[in-house]
């Protein structure tokens, strides 16, 4: 039953390589502790009798220790084992939305934070963040319902992960606006992959339950920047471009790059 259900954690990626590491380790001082603990306890009651005697009796407390001790550390192990992938689930649930499975906005913008504090130690600091908006998302709500909504919103969320690399933060950060931080990208590659993914939600293909099609698009407002900034400053320039992108048409990428001046604008 314990083989099955570590193969069962392994098999789905619930269980890592630390998990085993830290349950080897509760095994082997748990059942060195025990042995000790019967050798020195056996030794006490029979060092009047003659080394023969002693020696079984030293064998016995062990083998009986071991009999005992080895079925209880492996349901510990067990109930060990499910805590720790409970209490990773729940961290990893608390930093995630629940319908796009993407970062949710608390934990984008730390994420996203962690990530800049780490460059200013860096040799390059460039990179770029977008901030996305489904255009039109409210009528698209009030007309085939909230259903199909959370469908267009799950796959503008999947065409952002397939746009991003393994590296970038990808993020909801609200509603139908999403986040994405592309760590040392140059301003061409920043370009490239806004347009890419506004392109790539407008070739989707959804249908409302009468099936009608349902045109999708997003507005990106993208700034490039060389010199690291905070959160608050890319959030709030890149929002900007995200205004003028709705204004000028909608389903359409609005692109500047953020330098010192335009740092001095927005930490105001």
């Amino acid at each position: 039953m314990i083989a099955r259900s570590i193969e069962r954690h392994w098999r789905i990626g619930r269980l890592t390589r630390d998990d085993l590491r830290s349950l080897a380790r509760l095994n082997v001082c748990g059942m060195t502790i025990c042995v000790f603990v019967a050798i020195v306890f056996s030794a006490a009651m029979f060092w009047h009798e003659e080394p023969r005697l002693l020696a079984r009796g030293i064998v016995s407390g062990v083998v009986l220790t071991l009999i005992l001790a080895v079925p209880n550390f492996a349901l510990l192990s067990l109930h060990v084992l499910r805590l720790r992938v409970a209490n990773r689930e729940l961290l990893s649930a608390a930093g995630q939305d629940s319908l796009t499975l993407l970062l949710n906005r608390g934990a984008f913008g730390e994420a996203v934070e962690t990530r800049l504090h780490a460059m200013r130690d860096c040799p390059i600091t460039r990179g770029a963040f977008f901030v996305i908006d489904a255009d039109h998302f409210k009528a698209i709500n009030d007309r085939w319902g909230h259903s199909v909504g959370d469908r267009a919103l799950v796959l503008i969320a999947a065409e952002m992960r397939k746009v991003a690399h393994r590296a970038d933060l990808v993020g909801r950060l609200g509603g139908e606006e999403f986040g994405v931080f592309l760590e040392g990208a140059g301003p061409t590659s920043a370009s490239e992959t806004a347009e890419r993914l506004r392109a790539r939600v407008a070739a989707i293909e959804l249908r409302s339950d009468e099936g009608e099609t349902v045109r999708l698009s997003v507005s990106i407002g993208a700034v490039y920047f060389c010199q690291v900034a905070s959160f608050a400053a890319l959030y709030r320039l890149a929002d900007r471009k995200l205004y003028e992108a709705k204004a000028n048409g909608r389903n359409r990428v609005e692109f500047e790059e953020l330098r010192v001046g335009d740092m001095v604008e927005l930490a105001a």
